[in-house]
């Protein structure tokens, strides 16, 4: 089992790396998010970034994956003989807190990021409702200045003459 150890070891060290790789283009992608955001765009280049976003988290979701069965084959090793492990573990380790590390940046952007949404989208919302206002006053207008009853107008003739 000791070979195999190893070999497991080594590939839960790859897995991580990738990981982190995949977490440094989300927190890329999220950074990109938020600089649509505060120029109040949200339109196809905001939607392209969420479909970036979600490729990257399904390939994350792999990984998680990966990583749990390759330590549910090892992890019983490792705990049984965790001073003949302990560089690999303590390496295993480290690259997981900087893992941790860049997880709590994306989260805290992505709470940023939440915020400047709604905002985007109340202002987008009052844009809209200001034109169908300001629409529905010109028609009106139009209307009555050109001397024809609106739908629904009520209006009578005197037949006395």
């Amino acid at each position: 089992m000791a070979d195999n150890a190893k070999t497991y070891i080594g590939m839960l060290s790859d897995i991580l790396v990738n990981k982190e790789k995949t977490l440094d283009e989300i927190l890329s992608v999220t950074k990109d998010q938020n600089a649509i955001l505060k120029d109040g765009r949200t339109g196809d280049e905001f939607e392209e970034t969420l479909d970036k976003k979600e490729k990257l988290l399904n390939r994350l979701e792999r990984l998680d994956r990966g990583f749990s069965d390759t330590y549910a084959k090892v992890s019983a090793e490792l705990l049984s003989n965790k001073e003949k492990y302990r560089t690999e573990i303590e390496g295993l380790q480290g690259k997981i807190r900087l893992l941790t590390d860049t997880g709590v940046k994306i989260q805290a952007l992505e709470e940023q990021n939440r915020m400047l949404f709604e905002q985007v989208s109340a202002l987008e919302k009052k844009k809209i409702k200001d034109f169908k206002v300001s629409s529905k006053t010109v028609s009106t207008y139009y209307k009555n200045m050109t001397g024809k009853p609106q739908d629904g107008d009520a209006y009578f003739m005197d037949k006395k003459k």
